[in-house]
């Protein structure tokens, strides 16, 4: 029998069951076996003598590989999504597949309007901030930093969004509602209905708009977000969001395990390192 998993990483108990998988073999002589897809850098999580790990970079200089493969991803998410593969679309994306997908949504949803800007525009956390922009007459710089933080709590539980009443987080959070960056959904794992962004990239894209504005201001921003997430009990949304836009090169040199350290300290039994 041979398991699938992909996005490994995401499987918070994947070294038990690894661990688990080998004893059935070796304890029952069953013939299991296991392939799992996941970022190099999760590699090490697992226990070595129990995986054979494959790298799937290409061989040699990778670079040229990379950017034509990046390019016709974007090409064919474009294409399958009934929206114009032409070279207008395709340089918006700047070769990143998510700004393809991002583009699809706001296609598939009407929104010709916010495509035509994207299109317009050459940069897109400068479009984010733009159109974010208008959803508020005092402007988005006035409200950029409370933007960025709400931006990186959602999906937001019904008891979390109450919880933002007593603070200037919650006109915002009406706001996005109103003009339809954020929804109601029903959570799957809970009886409780969340709001959502109405895409991931939305959502990062608002809060590394601030961030590559600030980027001296970063490491205050993480700290703030993590520290208002778990105040909220929405800890976990929050981690789920600074892993996806970790790699921005104003994050790089942020000291993740000291944050996550310092939140501990004030959150005690709700993070456990």
């Amino acid at each position: 029998m041979l398991l699938l998993l992909d996005y490994a990483e995401t499987q918070a108990d994947l070294a038990e069951l690894v661990m688990e998988l080998a004893d059935l073999c070796d304890g029952q002589g069953l013939h299991l076996r296991y392939l799992a897809s996941c970022r190099s850098s999760f590699v090490e999580a697992l226990p070595a003598e129990d995986y054979e790990h494959v790298p799937l970079d290409p061989p040699g200089p990778a670079g040229d590989w990379h950017e034509a493969h990046r390019r016709e991803t974007v090409r064919h998410i474009l294409a399958h999504a009934r929206v114009p593969a032409d070279p207008l679309h395709i340089d918006a994306c700047r070769d990143v597949p998510v700004l393809a997908v991002f583009m699809a949504w706001l296609a598939s949803q009407g929104r010709e309007a916010d495509l035509a800007g994207l299109l317009a525009e050459a940069d897109f956390g400068a479009w984010v901030h733009k159109r974010i922009g208008l959803s508020f007459p005092e402007g988005a710089r006035a409200v950029g930093r409370d933007l960025a933080v709400l931006a990186a709590l959602y999906p937001l539980s019904e008891d979390g969004a109450r919880a933002l009443d007593p603070t200037p987080l919650a006109p915002l959070h009406r706001r996005f509602i109103d003009d339809g960056w954020v929804e109601r959904e029903e959570d799957p794992w809970s009886v409780e209905a969340r709001w959502v962004a109405v895409h991931d990239v939305l959502a990062d894209g608002v809060f590394l708009a601030w961030v590559e504005r600030h980027p001296h201001h970063a490491t205050a921003l993480v700290e703030e977000v993590l520290d208002v997430a778990a105040g909220l009990g929405g800890l976990g949304a929050a981690l789920a969001a600074m892993q996806r836009v970790a790699g921005n090169t104003a994050l790089m040199g942020l000291d993740w395990p000291l944050a996550l350290q310092q939140l501990a300290i004030y959150f005690p039994g709700r993070v456990n390192l």
